[in-house]
């Protein structure tokens, strides 16, 4: 082989837009016989700015690259995304793609930026390839209705709790792994046993409420109902992930648990008493359980 055929980006949630953009480097890897390669970047630019969200990416960096490989992208490079590389210019980035990796082709999506001030466009590079002596394919935009497919779409919907509307986004349901530590037991009080999920600092979760979920521990698939949210009528006031496994009792303290998001089922609300907040999640329960049953 000689060369790679390059695409670049931070590709956070690696949604039907990006996957779009990988596989047409995969295809035209295959088409001219040369290596596929994805440059991406650890770190997210949302986290240089002065006052960063505490939780913005869809996916963790562990979390991206699995779903690039599965893309079929063996080669993947990874840079650390700093001050220095946002004031890297377009044509000291294209000649770091030449030097390091003997770059042929360089694959775009239509909106894609890079370098110092976002200057390096579809069309700002459009105009190097003489120069650098490299082809250019750009990749027209996946629309969901009429909405563009973004990063940016996505969170906004998982903040308004449209978790479904992510998932077509996607291309998969939106995913939280993490650590399941110990709570304060009031679940369990009111009859309901729970577990707390302590999630990577960085990764969005979705907006308040009730959803119906699949969780994944070991090679089981589970269901269960996810609350989200700080627990008004209790006055907990931390804001957490909380989830109760339907006939599901074995005590999961310090076990990794992976919670695919299926449906919305209620925002979150204050209950005028401890009996009305108990009846409530039955009925939270029951629904959650004919969703899963229907979906599965």
């Amino acid at each position: 082989m000689y060369g790679s055929i390059v695409t670049i980006g931070n590709f956070d949630g690696v949604h039907l837009g990006h996957q779009k953009v990988i596989s047409t480097v995969v295809s035209l890897a295959r088409a001219f016989l040369i290596e596929p390669l994805v440059v991406t970047f650890k770190g997210h630019p949302k986290f240089l700015k002065m006052s960063p969200e505490a939780r913005y990416l869809l996916t963790t960096h562990d979390e991206k690259i699995f779903l690039i490989q599965q893309l079929g992208i063996k080669h993947i490079e990874v840079l650390e995304f700093n001050e220095t590389l946002m004031q890297m210019g377009v044509e000291e980035f294209l000649h770091y793609l030449k030097k390091n990796f003997n770059m042929q082709h360089l694959v775009m999506g239509f909106n894609h930026h890079f370098g110092r001030n976002r200057e390096g466009t579809p069309e700002k590079v459009s105009r190097l390839l003489n120069k650098f002596d490299f082809y250019l394919t750009v990749v027209p935009p996946v629309f969901l209705r009429e909405q563009v497919i973004s990063s940016t779409l996505i969170r906004d919907f998982l903040k308004e709790g449209r978790v479904e509307e992510a998932a077509k986004a996607l291309g998969r349901l939106y995913t939280v792994s993490g650590v399941v530590s110990k709570g304060k037991g009031i679940a369990g009080d009111l009859g309901f046993k729970t577990v707390n999920i302590t999630v990577h600092e960085n990764k969005l979760l979705p907006g308040n409420g009730v959803y119906a979920v699949e969780v994944l521990y070991g090679e089981k698939i589970l269901k269960g109902v996810a609350y989200i949210g700080k627990s008004p009528t209790l006055g907990l006031g931390e804001h957490r992930l909380e989830i109760h496994l339907i006939n599901f009792n074995k005590h999961l303290y310090g076990e990794n648990l992976t919670v695919n998001f299926v449906k919305f089922i209620r925002a979150e609300k204050k209950f005028a008493s401890l009996e009305e907040l108990t009846q409530q999640i039955r009925k939270d329960i029951q629904k959650a359980n004919s969703i899963l049953s229907l979906s599965g």
